[in-house]
């Protein structure tokens, strides 16, 4: 398992875990110093683990937010998500609906955390987790480096909650394309959060994994979406599409 201890640098240390709460302490370390860094005046954290169960569904999200930024004067919070792309140019309008989606559940998600709109039981129930559960002893001296005094995941999310809710919610939200090929930073959109949008997406999404809407084709403009798809040949709406078409031209 790997513990990130200064996520703007990416420096790395390997932890041995024997359990998944030891898999779960580190989640919420690297988080914990994700935070550490804006308190003491950083600007740039990256690979920040979020979880969270938005809208009060009953259903849990994990997440790893790509990037944020922080101004210790303004007390501004941005959200970055990273794209990279194979061409020389930024996507079309459909390819970034699902960008802009995931950049306001992400902000959603933290900004839960930080209101506190979350609970130590909702987080073991659907991980089940055992919250008493001794941590490992790799673990154990991990949280000891960060002057931290906690046996197990109870005590480390306490210490948690305290933490994060002295952080400011994410003000700012966005998208950085960079070019695969020589890194470079080819555009950026700065999206709009829109609580209503994110809260009507994310529960017709769920209807279909949860299984109680059946599956909807894409519009005619992202046809071409199915030229990689693992399901085309046994899509029925691309069945009953040509059906529908080879109707239409018999007619």
């Amino acid at each position: 398992m790997t513990f990130i201890p200064e996520l703007a640098v990416h420096d790395v240390v390997n932890v041995k875990v024997t359990s998944n709460e030891d898999i779960w302490a580190i989640k919420i370390l690297n988080l914990l110093t994700s935070i550490q860094v804006f308190f003491n005046e950083g600007t740039l954290a990256r690979e920040i683990p979020i979880f969270g169960s938005p809208f009060d569904d009953d259903v849990f999200v994990v997440g790893l937010i790509d990037e944020m930024r922080f101004d210790p004067q303004s007390f501004v919070l941005e959200l970055w998500e990273l794209k990279t792309r194979k061409r020389k140019s930024v996507p079309s309008k459909s390819q970034s609906v699902q960008h802009r989606l995931q950049v306001m559940l992400y902000k959603k998600l933290f900004d839960d955390l930080v209101k506190g709109n979350w609970t130590k039981e909702s987080v073991a129930k659907h991980l089940r987790l055992d919250l008493e559960r001794l941590f490992g002893e790799d673990i154990q001296k991990q949280i000891e480096t960060h002057f931290l005094s906690s046996k197990n995941l109870n005590e480390l999310l306490d210490i948690f909650r305290t933490k994060i809710q002295c952080m400011t919610c994410v003000q700012t939200i966005g998208v950085e394309y960079v070019y695969q090929e020589t890194k470079e930073t080819i555009g950026y959109t700065t999206e709009m959060y829109n609580d209503n949008e994110l809260k009507h997406t994310y529960k017709k999404y769920l209807q279909f994994w949860q299984g109680s809407r059946n599956p909807v084709g894409v519009d005619i403009e992202e046809a071409w979406k199915c030229q990689s798809c693992d399901f085309a040949d046994i899509c029925d709406w691309r069945r009953e599409k040509a059906e529908e078409y080879s109707r239409r031209n018999q007619v």
